[in-house]
């Protein structure tokens, strides 16, 4: 995904909206999704990490498919 359709996913997404994150690379962990959603899209908060089904086991849960939620939440304005 491009930076540019990443902004334009991020306008799309409605107010308590969530989102499913994904990286399958082996030398990526779970952080850097976090990471990159607290630079690039401060309103979506981690919340947690779908496991992997037992079919997919991995010697180390960070070199295979980590998949993430993230929610949207809405800054109140204070007025």
């Amino acid at each position: 995904m491009t930076r540019k359709s990443f902004d334009a996913f991020l306008r799309l997404l409605t107010e308590n909206g969530k989102v499913l994150a994904c990286v399958n690379d082996p030398t990526l962990p779970s952080q850097f999704l976090i990471d990159g959603m607290e630079t690039e899209a401060p309103s979506l908060k981690y919340q947690f990490r779908l496991e992997n089904p037992p079919e997919f086991k991995d010697i180390n849960i960070e070199s295979g498919l980590k998949a993430l939620v993230f929610h949207k939440k809405i800054l109140k304005n204070k007025s």
